[in-house]
């Protein structure tokens, strides 16, 4: 059961440049299981499938297998040199600096928004941006973390221009970075060929404390 699509050519007789079929999963007659395949033509009569939504509500693009592949949208190919891909497309010229262009969003239960990644504008150019990542409760997501359009992080720091890692927001009680190291190698290495500096620590502590602190169980001998 299907629909085809005559497209005319000029000169000659009107090919089948598309259909939309209705194909059972079985051909017993006591199963309805039914998929939806959309079928186009490249430059002739011969009828390709392009898509196809499940009898369990999969969407499949670019592939016949959809059945099998347990995900509610799959993109497919075959090519070397295409990759599958999903665009997010907002062609407005009058986008605000961070402004928001695309997002994918997570929903749990009935509709609570729980977590997001959102592409955002750098400036008013539309020609840049920032990838930002949201976390959060009572259904509304806040930033957690973002890449900049020149690659830098932001953990809890929604501008994080001055540094390739910027990390601010630390709750009471926990450490801003914690490596945890368990190999005979060392936890942090840096590697610095710059004229300045290789760490800079800037405290702001009113107590008796110490800017560097050691602390190892078992070493009886090593050194600082």
């Amino acid at each position: 059961i299907g629909l085809k699509f005559e497209i005319p050519i000029e000169g000659a007789t009107s090919n089948i440049g598309a259909s939309i079929e209705a194909i059972k999963n079985s051909g017993l007659d006591n199963n309805s299981e039914t998929n939806l395949v959309f079928k186009t033509s490249q430059s002739d009569e011969t009828l390709d499938e392009a898509m196809r939504i499940s009898s369990a509500g999969h969407v499949g693009i670019g592939g016949s297998s959809v059945t099998t592949w347990g995900r509610n949208l799959t993109i497919k190919t075959a090519s070397a040199s295409s990759a599958p891909a999903l665009t997010l497309a907002n062609t407005a010229t009058d986008i605000a600096d961070d402004g928001t262009v695309g997002a994918i969003e997570a929903q749990a239960g009935s509709g609570n928004r729980i977590a997001n990644i959102m592409f955002k504008t750098e400036g008013t150019s539309e020609n840049s941006g920032d990838i930002t990542f949201g976390t959060g409760a009572a259904g509304n997501p806040a930033e957690r973390m973002r890449i900049t359009s020149a690659g830098n992080l932001g953990i809890g720091d929604t501008d994080p221009s001055e540094a390739k890692l910027s990390i601010t927001g630390v709750l009471s009680g926990d450490v801003g970075i914690k490596i945890d190291q368990d190999q005979d190698q060392y936890g942090l290495e840096i590697d610095h060929d710059g004229n300045a500096n290789a760490i800079r620590i800037d405290s702001a502590a009113t107590t008796n404390v110490a800017a560097i602190q050691a602390h190892c169980d078992s070493l009886t001998t090593g050194r600082i």
